[in-house]
């Protein structure tokens, strides 16, 4: 099976109402000229926040772009104990607490073209969604490589997959990252084994994570 089929038969399983139709509102063509004119509104974060909050952070940027480079432990801690939306930019390329501790291996190892060029993974099956009935839909990696460079959908598939440490091919993908010590006190010991998420590590992969630029 071609990767087009796959993702065709992913994509009836996951949202079987729009009939494989995933391109009807054509938002690839006009979401980034949205996302441009609302930048340019003098009160754009209207569009992300409510009155209240916005009025709380009037006088700082949302979502705060920081930087690890010089971003303390303690200086992050005030923008989480004012629960201020963050982007902590430079982790992966080594920075951590205002000091550069390595950069992280998936720098490399988790480019479109490494990803595409890497045996190992590329039959290996990752998770792109649910159907009716709760069945997980998995696809080759290899075939939603190929989706992501051709694809137009308005909201497209992406791989949300938690069973990759389990795996002997996709575990060592838990080599290439660390946790960031901003997010090392893990929060889910503060609740119960019957409550807490079953894995809280998941592969993420968005189209936007292989553009070579990003």
């Amino acid at each position: 099976m071609g990767w087009k089929s796959e993702l065709h038969n992913a994509k009836l399983g996951h949202r079987p109402r729009l009939k494989g139709n995933w391109e009807r509102d054509g938002m690839y063509e006009s979401f980034p000229d949205l996302i441009d004119r609302l930048s340019k509104e003098e009160n754009y974060n209207s569009f992300y926040i409510d009155d209240e909050t916005a009025e709380k952070w009037k006088d700082r940027q949302i979502p705060a772009i920081l930087d690890a480079q010089n971003l303390t432990r303690s200086d992050f801690h005030e923008y989480e104990i004012a629960c201020t939306p963050c982007i902590i930019q430079n982790i992966p390329a080594g920075w951590d607490n205002a000091k550069f501790v390595g950069a992280w291996g998936a720098q490399e190892n988790w480019t479109f073209k490494a990803l595409a060029n890497d045996k190992a993974l590329q039959e290996r099956r990752f998770k792109c969604g649910e159907d009716d009935n709760e069945k997980t839909i998995k696809v080759k990696l290899r075939h939603f490589l190929s989706y992501t460079e051709e694809n137009r959908d308005d909201s497209p598939l992406y791989v949300f997959d938690s069973s990759f440490p389990d795996d002997k091919h996709a575990d060592r993908l838990l080599r290439d990252y660390r946790v960031p010590s901003y997010f090392s006190d893990d929060l889910f010991r503060l609740i119960s084994e019957s409550r807490r998420c079953v894995c809280s590590r998941f592969v993420l992969l968005n189209i936007l994570c292989f553009a070579d630029h990003c």
